[in-house]
């Protein structure tokens, strides 16, 4: 039911801008370049329980962000390191589980080294 209305409200208020003319119309007439990908603007309804709506409405009031797209950006690129993070540990285990590893003296001796090497003189 969320997702239907999600899809409904996309689809009625996708708007393409057109940098080109400075309009904002519902697809760009087949005689003009297309638009900037980058001026595309969706609006897009989410239902969301009202604690949620409350922690979001207080990070814009509180100006951590200007925008609710720069919060969204923010929580999806957060999303995204923690899933790079959990995959990367999911690999080091599967190699540990196949008996790769290495000392932890050896491994610390090396960033000891690559610290030094980068280290201002």
């Amino acid at each position: 039911m969320v997702a239907r209305r999600i899809r409904s409200a996309a689809a009625k208020a996708l708007i393409a801008c057109s940098c080109f003319v400075g309009l904002v119309m519902a697809a760009p007439p087949p005689k003009l370049p297309r638009p900037n990908p980058l001026c595309y603007v969706v609006a897009m309804a989410i239902d969301v329980s009202r604690p949620v709506e409350e922690r979001f409405q207080a990070r814009l009031r509180d100006g951590a962000y200007r925008s609710a797209d720069e919060l969204l950006d923010d929580a999806l690129r957060l999303l995204e390191q923690r899933e790079a993070f959990r995959q990367a540990v999911a690999h080091g285990l599967a190699q540990a589980d196949r008996g790769e590893l290495r000392e932890g003296e050896e491994v610390f001796a090396e960033l000891e080294a690559d610290l030094d090497k980068s280290a201002p003189e």
